[in-house]
């Protein structure tokens, strides 16, 4: 879907942000970082809907959106789906990959998520593949350098 490639940029300006960006950077560290992530983005997607066309309404009651913006549905850390069911949905998925023992495994994982069956949607049967993008965030420790001829990491 066209919005998923303006939704990132937006998405990334808006965790450049002064308090985000602290927030994320004390967050990042913790025990499940995607899991704010995933809100943070979910209800951004959800209070910009008309900037990125998810706006229409479901039927003739406009207070009832047509497109499902759910954080952590299905299994899934970012679901959008149409309700009336026309359109594939689009799963976004969010990763933190840090700079030690574990960033092959979390590589991995991320390679294994955009694999998953999603459960319980008809677009697993039609055999068409909903979008599945992923945002991965890298997380790098920098290290400072030591006394002349110590090492550096």
């Amino acid at each position: 879907m066209s919005f998923v490639p303006s939704f990132f940029d937006f998405l990334i300006t808006h965790l450049q942000q002064d308090e985000r960006r602290r927030m994320l950077s004390s967050i990042a560290v913790t025990a499940a970082p995607e899991h704010w992530l995933s809100l943070e983005a979910s209800a951004l997607l959800d209070i910009h809907r008309d900037r990125f066309g998810l706006g229409q309404p479901l039927s003739d009651r406009h207070n009832v959106p047509r497109w499902l913006i759910a954080a952590e549905r299905k299994k899934v850390d970012l679901w959008i789906e149409d309700q009336r069911g026309e359109l594939p949905p689009h799963a976004v998925e969010f990763k933190v990959v840090h700079n030690n023992k574990n960033a092959y495994q979390k590589v991995w994982e991320i390679r294994c998520d955009l694999q998953k069956v999603i459960p319980n949607t008809d677009w697993n049967e039609r055999r068409v593949e909903s979008a599945r993008p992923t945002v991965q965030s890298i997380e790098a420790m920098r290290y400072h350098a030591p006394a002349p001829g110590g090492v550096i990491f």
